[in-house]
């Protein structure tokens, strides 16, 4: 009996022992992803022509991706140093291939002349009255009767057209009466015709320009209610408060995100010497910022825009969490979020 128990008790010891390895392994793993940084850098030159290159690791024998552009992009993607993902794209126009030309149709793909010559084989051709005639044969002359009967009647029909030409002439033009009464009916019903037509367009002139004011003063009426919404908001300490938290959250995010190191040369230049003062003097206020890290170099009197660059940099999963967690401890902004989402 006594064996039979502790038997049951080393089973249970060695699956208690088990079940600790796999959690502690889970717990490891969850520890590595939100404590060991991703990494990525990358680097590129344009001197005519760009090419760079970029790298995204984390616990560098595990996982990484790199890209190399020169010409051509071309990534790949690396798990315990076996690559699961590769790819190569050129970028641009695709050289055109040239095709041969295919060779002119010959006359006779055979060779041989062809047998017609154009001359045997229509024996018929048409004369000046449209009639075909055969070789030899010469057309009939028309008998001289149908063509004295032809002037005749051609003689005839001129005699008739001149004879009701001269009747119309003849004929007195009917004068019309004038009527002044007649005249300022019409004219009457013209100016009421003008004036129908000026009154309904200042009647849409006025409707058109009430709509628009109307509107306007909706918008106004939107704009003064936001007003009130934002001071009543902004007079909320509580809102304050949140408002106040959420921006060091954000710039500590971006802080967190932004590069480490960054090194660089840059060398440009433009043909007009106000633009290029410009452009200096809009860059002046940052100098602060690049001056130790990126040199820049102004060319007056020259197109010309050339250098290189690198930037190196960490993100760690464990600490995005954290600032986001720092914003969902804050009562105030659930409650924002859920009024708002």
């Amino acid at each position: 009996m006594l064996t039979a128990v502790w038997t049951v008790l080393g089973i249970l010891k060695i699956a208690g022992f088990i079940l600790l390895g796999i959690l502690g392994f889970l717990l490891a793993g969850l520890l590595l992803l939100l404590f060991v940084p991703v990494r990525y850098q990358a680097a590129g030159i344009f001197y005519n022509k760009p090419a760079g290159r970029a790298k995204v690791s984390w616990l560098f024998p595990v996982l990484s991706i790199k890209a190399v552009y020169e010409e051509k992009l071309v990534l790949a993607v690396r798990v315990v140093g076996i690559r699961i993902f590769s790819m190569e794209k050129v970028f641009g126009k695709k050289d055109e291939t040239k095709e041969e030309s295919g060779k002119e149709p010959k006359e006779n793909e055979t060779g041989e002349e062809s047998d017609w010559d154009g001359g045997d084989d229509f024996k018929t051709e048409e004369s000046s009255t449209g009639m075909t005639e055969k070789e030899g044969q010469k057309p009939e002359p028309l008998h001289s009767e149908t063509l004295n009967q032809t002037k005749t009647k051609k003689k005839k029909k001129d005699v008739k057209n001149k004879a009701s030409t001269k009747k119309r002439k003849k004929a007195p033009k009917r004068k019309k009466k004038f009527s002044l009464k007649k005249l300022l009916v019409s004219w009457k019903e013209k100016l009421l015709g003008i004036k129908k037509q000026f009154i309904g367009k200042l009647q849409k002139i006025k409707n058109q320009w009430k709509e628009k004011l109307q509107r306007i003063k909706d918008r106004f009426m939107q704009l003064e209610n936001k007003k009130e919404k934002l001071k009543e908001f902004w007079n909320d300490p509580a809102n304050r408060h949140t408002l106040h938290l959420l921006k060091r959250q954000i710039i500590a995010l971006i802080k967190h995100i932004l590069p480490r190191k960054i090194s660089g040369r840059v060398r440009f230049g433009l043909e007009d010497p106000y633009t290029m003062g410009q452009v200096l003097t809009f860059i002046s206020p940052f100098y602060g910022f690049y001056a130790k890290k990126v040199e820049v170099i102004p060319v007056f009197g020259e197109k010309v825009i050339e250098g290189e660059g690198e930037i190196k940099g960490r993100i760690r999963i464990g600490t995005l969490l954290w600032i986001g967690l720092k914003m969902l401890f804050d009562k105030n902004f659930r409650k924002l979020l859920k009024k708002y989402l």
